[in-house]
């Protein structure tokens, strides 16, 4: 029992001490540490290539990734949210979401408008093309083309499940409708 335990005991410090080794031996004394600027960029931890756990291996970057917001654009989640303003009156609605295509590429903005408090309020949608944004004090703005009453009277846009919904019953209505071959009551 004293051998086991014995054992137990040694296998804990090796692994104590294999684990505090390379702790150790990282350790430099005061005199012998190089200074910042004498250090690789790689070997320093936070510098361009190398993760913030320190890893040894250099980061590359892969073909099409951005590394750096480029200075004039936005970021989506900075846009969903920002104000709308007509061509003739402000803040007429917010930014509620964005139409992409399949390739990626931003087709439209979906605009809450009208309502108050959120109630009566609908969605339309509109080319990204159309609108201007623009960068207040750190907040984005969108000023559509068009004025405010162009905008309460248009018709609302419909995603994709408005329109399978509309769709699925249109055909339960058509299914409910007596046919035409039966004789009148």
């Amino acid at each position: 029992m004293q051998l086991k335990m014995a054992s137990g005991v040694t296998a804990l410090m090796l692994l104590v001490g294999m684990a505090a080794s390379p702790a150790l031996a990282q350790q430099s004394s005061p005199n012998t540490q190089p200074s910042l600027g004498d250090t690789p960029a790689q070997s320093r931890p936070g510098a361009p290539g190398q993760s913030a756990v320190g890893s040894k291996h250099e980061a590359v970057p892969f073909k099409g990734q951005i590394l750096e917001q480029p200075a004039e654009s936005h970021l989506a989640s900075d846009l969903i949210g920002a104000n709308v303003d007509a061509k003739d009156r402000p803040k007429i609605g917010k930014v509620e979401d964005l139409v992409v295509r399949p390739d990626g590429g931003i087709d439209g903005l979906i605009v809450s408008v009208g309502g108050f408090l959120g109630i009566g309020e609908r969605e339309i949608a509109l080319k990204l093309e159309d609108a201007r944004i623009r960068d207040t004090a750190g907040r984005l703005t969108v000023q559509l083309p068009v004025a405010a009453e162009e905008l309460s009277t248009a018709p609302a846009f419909k995603t994709k499940a408005k329109i399978e919904t509309e769709k699925k019953i249109e055909m339960q209505r058509q299914q409910k409708k007596p046919t035409s071959g039966g004789q009148p009551m």
